[in-house]
Formats: structure tokens, C-alpha cells, sequence
């Protein structure tokens, strides 16, 4: 089963997201947005794992000890021409949380790349006019929503055609 942990977006800020994404749609692009349900914050991402052993990442997950916090949207940008995101800051609590979780699934450890605190509005198909929309996306003004990081999600991520599902397998209470 395919696995990630993240750390899920508030409705206030799913809603202000799908809004920026519409000023990001123009005819200078094509880009396979991300579903507003699906908008949230990887912390680490497992790949695929044994079913029988979603029962060992759950137990680490829990055994993690780690206090809630505060964070607040913070800037775009673009991953390798074709990954659209906003990010989150203080990046130094969210890169220590994202630690904790990969040091507490060591045993799934495959190749991680390195952790950028981000959540992802889109990828790109195709650009038609690259420069334009790179000049549009780069003055694009992100309002510094804050919202408290109290929980994390283990999912379960099935790719189709129309998109992933992501179903939630365990939520984790920060404290």
C-alpha cells in the first residue's frame, strides 16, 4: 500500500488555497491542480509498504512525542519547473516534526529527498507561454494565514486517472 504522513490543511486555509489556485489558472499553462480535499503538508513520504506492516508505522507514530505548534502560509514557488506550491513557516518546527517522523519510521527509510515545507497547489502539464506564467506566479501575494499544528495523518494514497485518493488510515494527537 502506497503511505504518506502529512499534516492536513485547516478548511479556512483549504478554502483561501483553492482561491489562489484560481488566479493562478491562465491560458499560459496547463496544470493538473491539486484536489481541495487533498491539500496538505507532507512530512514524509513512505512509498509503498506490506499491509501487515501499517501496523509498525502506527505504533512508532504513536510512540512520537512531539508538541503542537504554530505556523503560518509563507511565499510560492516552483520545484523543477513543474511542482507549484506555497510554503509554511517557521520551517524550523516543521523540519524538526518532519525529522521525528522520519527517525521514528527508520524502518521504512527508502531514498528521502530532502524536506522543503510546502504545501503543493499543482503540477504542471504543460507550459505554453513558460516565461509569462512564471512572471504572473512569481507576483503572486500569499496572505499569511496562521493556523496550530495539533495532529498528523497516516494515509493511504491510491492513484487513478481522475487523481489520488487519499484515505486516512490513523490520525496522531500532537498534544
Amino acid at each position: 500500500m502506497r503511505c504518506f504522513v502529512a499534516v492536513e490543511m485547516p478548511p479556512e486555509v483549504k478554502d483561501y488555497l483553492f482561491e489562489l489556485v484560481k488566479k493562478i489558472k491562465g491560458k499560459d499553462i496547463k496544470v493538473n491542480f491539486t484536489a481541495k480535499k487533498n491539500l496538505h503538508l507532507t512530512l514524509s513520504f513512505l512509498g509503498e509498504i506490506d499491509n501487515n506492516k501499517v501496523s509498525e508505522a502506527i505504533k512508532a507514530l504513536r510512540d512520537l512525542k512531539v508538541g503542537g505548534f504554530s505556523v503560518k502560509l509563507s511565499g510560492s514557488g516552483v520545484f523543477n519547473d513543474r511542482v507549484l506550491w506555497v510554503g509554511l513557516v517557521p520551517e524550523k518546527e516543521i523540519f524538526n516534526l518532519a525529522n521525528k517522523v522520519d527517525e521514528s519510521l527508520i524502518m521504512f527509510a527508502k531514498d528521502r529527498q530532502e524536506f522543503k515545507s510546502h504545501v503543493t497547489l499543482g503540477k504542471v502539464k504543460e507550459f505554453k507561454d513558460k516565461k509569462k506564467f512564471l512572471e504572473r506566479f512569481s507576483k503572486l501575494e500569499v496572505k499569511p494565514i496562521q493556523f496550530e499544528i495539533k495532529e498528523f495523518r497516516l494515509h493511504k494514497s491510491v492513484l487513478s486517472r481522475e487523481g489520488p485518493k487519499h484515505t486516512l488510515i490513523e490520525k496522531f494527537d500532537m498534544g
